[in-house]
């Protein structure tokens, strides 16, 4: 390859926090506009076209699944040649996994194709004058599968070489796009069939726009266009571990949802969701440092596992004190907040759950951290086999919770399953990179003083007794907010000097 290659050998701080902060901002503008932009929708397309076009938008989601991990795994076999020096190998592994992933693709579009009869013929709420414009735009969103899975490759590849400010403009403006781009169109024939012409526009320009720059950036790629069985079988390999814990974990998230609509009541369904829904907007954080460390543990687990235990540090410490105050508001204040926002109804029902919830995202922040570190060490198998076995626990567990308990009962399964997760993570990061396991510790202390912060809720504290343990909880907050300044300053100290580009 010519000039340099894709981007720093192993990342710097200072590249890793401005990565953390474009990723944050791809993840929040697009829900910005879709707050502006849904009700225009809504109003111009009618309830049974939009009710049409959120499936719409929930398929290219789940479509996604089609690249059976693929993108990841190629994010994480890149990262760890880029750091291991072995950058002769890229265009081999990369050709060989779009390959696959063009193949895959196909054969998803295929199949949903050959079932888009009865998939429509079961949804009998369609109105008989909607069904051919719903069954064109089914096939439209069918053949973007092929589109779907090869972005998510590239997306991969430019995860890997760390050019985040990229991958979140171009996320950043097709997210806009995507809300904003058909309002003009709502006072057309038809609505439906062209905002779902332009969401796949829209992806085919993404496709297009990732695989100029990746040619730009190093025209050797596209050059050295070599395929080997060897690379394709070792990626798969991971991709299929992944894959598992891609539908495993999400399953897990959402069928308390539907345990709580056949136990209970779908009323309950709507207090229930709604506030798991607020409680998980917290994840962005953690999610925007994850989706950076990912690519960043596998180039440097490689080559100095010394600074990846450091980097897994300071991300720890990092989410647990952006979590752990939010969450503290959140808990302490939750009856209050739900009541102004939704009125005291709402609150009645809900708070207590919403509460533990959220006492189970301070959780999920930190054992994100550890998942993305197995993956990237190529460990995906062990996190797979976790969810595996947390499955029918959690199952059986929801069941009788939610039996006993209703709405807090479904939030304690989840939080348990959780908090089992999380444990499992921490003992395997310590297994396979050899972590240590004090900012696990830092993470279970910050969860026994949330959790102290639910119980006051049990004992009906006045808001007098809240403000004085928000006041009193302050302190343990700022102790998480001063170590992750001292992990900063010491690996400032240390000086650690890094290659910034790794020519071929």
């Amino acid at each position: 390859m010519n000039g340099h290659l894709f981007g720093p050998a192993i990342a710097t701080r200072r590249t890793l926090t401005r990565n953390i902060a474009w990723n944050f901002f791809g993840l929040t503008a697009p829900l910005l506009a879709a707050l502006v932009a849904v009700p225009r929708l809504l109003a111009g397309l009618g309830t049974e076209r939009f009710a049409l076009l959120a499936l719409a938008w929930a398929l290219l989601g789940y479509f996604t699944l089609f690249d059976v991990g693929l993108g990841r795994a190629l994010t994480q076999s890149v990262s760890v040649r880029l750091g291991a020096g072995g950058v002769e190998e890229v265009p081999k592994v990369v050709w060989s996994s779009l390959l696959l992933l063009l193949v895959v693709g196909a054969l998803g579009a295929a199949c949903l194709d050959a079932v888009r009869a009865p998939a429509l013929a079961a949804m009998k709420s369609i109105p008989p004058d909607l069904r051919p414009e719903a069954m064109t735009c089914y096939r439209l969103l069918a053949a973007t599968v092929p589109i779907l899975t090869l972005t998510a490759g590239i997306r991969g590849i430019l995860e890997a070489y760390q050019e985040f400010a990229l991958l979140s403009t171009v996320r950043v403006a097709a997210g806009i796009l995507m809300f904003a781009a058909p309002l003009p169109l709502m006072t057309g024939p038809r609505p439906l069939l062209a905002t779902v012409v332009i969401l796949c526009v829209l992806r085919l320009s993404m496709l297009v726009v990732f695989a100029a720059y990746c040619i730009r950036l190093s025209p050797e790629l596209w050059r050295r266009r070599t395929v080997a069985t060897a690379a394709a079988i070792q990626v798969l390999r991971l991709g299929g571990w992944m894959t598992v814990s891609n539908i495993v974990s999400p399953l897990m998230t959402y069928l308390d949802r539907f345990i709580i609509g056949a136990i209970l009541s779908v009323s309950a369904v709507t207090f229930y969701a709604t506030s798991q829904e607020i409680a998980t907007r917290l994840i962005l954080v953690p999610s925007a440092i994850v989706g950076v460390l990912f690519p960043a543990f596998g180039r440097t687990l490689t080559v100095d596992q010394p600074k990846a235990r450091n980097m897994y540090r300071l991300s720890m410490t990092t989410t647990i004190a952006f979590l752990f105050p939010v969450a503290l508001l959140l808990i302490l204040f939750s009856r209050e907040l739900l009541t102004f926002w939704l009125g005291s109804s709402f609150a009645a029902q809900s708070c207590r759950s919403f509460q533990i919830l959220v006492l189970g995202v301070l959780i999920t922040g930190p054992a994100m951290v550890a998942f993305a570190l197995l993956q990237a060490a190529g460990r995906p198998d062990l996190t797979a086999i976790f969810h595996l076995a947390e499955l029918p626990v959690y199952l059986a567990g929801a069941f009788c919770l939610i039996k006993l308990f209703g709405l807090t009962g479904a939030a304690v399964a989840s939080v348990g399953r959780i908090a089992l997760d999380a444990l499992l993570l921490f003992w395997a990061a310590k297994r396979v990179a050899g972590v240590s396991r004090g900012v696990a510790a830092q993470a279970a202390l910050a969860v026994v003083l949330a959790a102290g912060a639910v119980s006051l809720d049990y004992l009906n504290a006045g808001l007098v007794m809240k403000c004085l343990s928000l006041a009193v909880l302050t302190v343990p907050a700022a102790h998480f907010g001063r170590l992750v300044l001292r992990q900063r300053t010491a690996e400032a100290a240390a000086g650690r000097a890094v290659p910034c580009y790794e020519p071929l």
